[in-house]
């Protein structure tokens, strides 16, 4: 009966971890992206309930490593770096437009830019 307890609870609380970070509050579903156009390190974050907990996950993701953090609600966010270090990041409704924005201001600075990360919270 022990056991049987235990299952149920231990379903329940995945049940509840998962939809949680899919299910975001009130009207802001909070990301993040993280990146260090030195190293090449990122990290990401979709759908929080908080821009802090965003920001922390996506920092979290680079081992507290990047320099550039960035937070959105309800859209999505990308970065791009070039050869030499150059980088853009930019937002859009979706990961095509996010992307082309960070790419387009990667661009302006640098060649030979790819994107690096992109995350969408809705």
């Amino acid at each position: 009966m022990k056991k049987l307890i235990l299952c149920a609870a231990m379903l329940v609380s995945a049940t509840f971890a998962a939809s949680a970070q899919t299910n975001c509050g009130y009207q802001y579903c909070w990301g993040a992206i993280a990146f260090n156009p030195n190293t090449g390190a990122y990290g990401w974050a979709h759908s929080y309930f908080s821009e802090g907990e965003a920001w922390d996950a996506a920092a979290a993701g680079c081992s507290y490593n990047c320099p550039e953090v960035h937070t959105f609600y309800n859209q999505c966010a990308a970065a791009a770096i070039g050869a030499n270090g150059g980088y853009g990041y930019g937002f859009g409704a979706s990961q095509g437009a996010a992307q082309n924005v960070a790419m387009s201001y990667c661009n302006n600075y640098d060649y030979g830019c790819q994107v690096l990360v992109w995350s969408c919270s809705r």
